[in-house]
């Protein structure tokens, strides 16, 4: 049985239009043309939110169209949790770390009623906010080029599909925790597998967009552990609804997750 699991495996890893090869020692230095900012990335995201946001798609994700409205339950779940357990009179403030041209706001836009949300602040790389600031700057969408440019208290933090591609990514959750404590992080379409995190490389088709890029895959538990040691209580997990379960790299199963935190004084309250 273990045997036809992973030639099954192999043949997905084989069809993927996203591929994974090599454990790194240390985490490589990234080519421009490799870049999140390579321009090339940048023009297929921008044309993809732009068909969106004009009505030509339902979605779009890393630049790629969808015809048809797709919800990402898990994230729905812990997103409207994160909305019971902030437990305030005002409409929710979030922070969308790495969060593109609106990606997530996009895709459910449909289900945020009126007044459900005061402000969704995008922090990302400097190209993308000025094509933010300048095409998609409408509310509640704001583009921000570091955390610290917002003022106000914020309710949630989203990380999603973000913190493997950061190479010192502890300063950055703790910067964001010390600086704004929120009461709830959420954290989704995160690699993990339940043995020792280590670094792998990506490897993307030109059917999406052509690139090359370090990838972490973290331990699950060290994952948890470390929101722990920062003063949050794990209260929801999920499977990835987009990308593969049990997949192999590097010899170990691997999987897309997500993971609600809610303050420990916020979840006692």
């Amino acid at each position: 049985m273990q045997i036809l699991k992973t030639i099954y495996y192999k043949w997905v890893y084989r069809k993927s239009s996203v591929r994974y090869k090599s454990r790194l020692e240390s985490w490589p230095v990234l080519s421009e043309s490799n870049s999140y900012e390579n321009d090339r990335i940048i023009d297929q995201v921008k044309n993809a939110t732009e068909s969106v946001v004009k009505g030509d798609a339902a979605f779009e994700r890393d630049g790629v169209l969808f015809k048809e409205i797709i919800f990402n339950q898990g994230f729905v779940t812990a997103f409207f949790l994160a909305v019971k357990f902030h437990g305030k009179h005002h409409a929710i403030r979030l922070v969308d770390f790495g969060g593109s041209l609106g990606s997530l706001y996009w895709q459910h836009r449909e289900l945020f009623f009126p007044g459900l949300i005061d402000s969704w602040n995008i922090i990302e790389q400097t190209k993308f906010v000025s094509v933010g600031q300048e095409c998609f700057k409408m509310s509640p969408l704001n583009f921000k080029n570091d955390i610290n440019e917002i003022e106000e208290e914020v309710d949630l933090i989203i990380f999603s599909s973000v913190l493997q591609y950061l190479e010192n990514y502890g300063p950055v959750i703790q910067k964001v925790i010390h600086s704004k404590h929120p009461p709830c992080i959420l954290i989704d379409r995160t690699a993990v597998t339940q043995n020792e995190t280590f670094i792998t490389r990506q490897f993307v088709d030109k059917n999406i967009v052509e690139s090359t890029y370090p990838i972490r895959i973290f331990s699950e538990n060290e994952l948890i552990a470390l929101f722990k040691q920062l003063g949050y209580s794990l209260q929801m997990t999920w499977l990835s609804y987009c990308d593969p379960a049990n997949f192999i790299i590097e010899g170990e199963f691997i999987n897309w997750k997500g993971f609600l935190f809610v303050r420990n004084d916020e979840y006692a309250s």
